[in-house]
């Protein structure tokens, strides 16, 4: 299996080698049903029903396939799974003091969960955008719970990744040559990136450039609008020769010679929707 194929917390590679590698499912069109509650807390005497719901904040389509909880007082209370935005009803021990809820939608695979037993260790946790399903992006989030919190508990999730979006595309060249085989991609984008960072949140020292992408035919006088979007994580960090800035890139062909035109996307925050008019001059 390949690496970039796993998501790996990080910090638990040299003490606990593979214990929190999720495995990885087959490629299929839609997800596959889960069970609604993977590792139900054991409960003694009286227990009381707790809701638990997400809140997507996202400025771009989505889709939600899987959402793991993870409940915590000071160590784990319990792990649970739903294949459904709706909320999921829990079943916890009656004055059980409920902490902090961290939710994690569209992962996949199995969790390691004696990993997980107290949850500082989800700041180490690192994604990689090639493991995502096409539209289930991975989201993510984390509440502190007050003691008096109600019988629904609700967690707003955000997506690690953000949507570049080519609204159009137009030739502002004087003598109107006609611009060949137009490709689009995005040059040094991270793909790694932890979500629940509390500082920032890409993963340094890793950056690659995407697939380029055809537009639909060359650009002559008149504008093109393909409506184009591309993914990416975020780029916060300083640009230095070892992380440099994220960009857009076209390159296209005109009167037999390769061109380039580049724009600068950084800094990118997570979750943000870019919305481009790109000029060729």
């Amino acid at each position: 299996m390949k690496a970039s194929k796993r998501f790996i917390f990080a910090a638990l590679l040299v003490l606990l080698p593979g214990a929190c590698v999720f495995i990885q499912e087959q490629e299929k069109d839609t997800l596959p049903a889960e069970k609604e509650e993977l590792n139900p807390p054991e409960t003694t005497g009286d227990s009381v029903s707790l809701w638990l719901k997400i809140k997507p904040v996202c400025p771009f389509e989505y889709k939600i396939g899987r959402v793991d909880y993870f409940l915590y007082q000071e160590r784990l209370i319990g792990h649970f799974t739903s294949t459904r935005e709706e909320p999921l009803e829990i079943k916890i021990e009656k004055g059980l003091e409920v902490q902090k809820l961290y939710a994690l939608a569209n992962g996949f695979g199995e969790y390691n969960e004696q990993a997980l037993r107290h949850h500082d260790i989800f700041k180490d946790l690192i994604m990689d955008i090639r493991d995502e399903r096409k539209g289930y992006p991975f989201m993510s989030g984390v509440l502190d719970i007050s003691g008096d919190y109600k019988d629904t508990v609700i967690v707003e999730i955000r997506a690690l990744s953000s949507e570049i979006r080519i609204r159009s595309v137009s030739n502002l060249s004087t003598d109107y040559s006609l611009l060949e085989n137009p490709r689009i991609y995005i040059r040094n984008a991270y793909p790694r990136a932890r979500p629940f960072s509390p500082t920032n949140y890409s993963s340094s020292g890793e950056y690659y450039d995407t697939e380029r992408e055809f537009l639909s035919q060359d650009i002559g006088i008149y504008s093109l609008y393909p409506d184009m979007k591309l993914y990416t994580y975020p780029n916060d960090i300083p640009e230095t020769e070892l992380s440099p800035g994220t960009e857009l890139v076209m390159e296209y062909e005109k009167e037999g010679r390769t061109y380039e035109k580049s724009w600068s996307l950084y800094p990118l925050e997570r979750n943000s929707l870019v919305i481009l008019d790109l000029d060729i001059r």
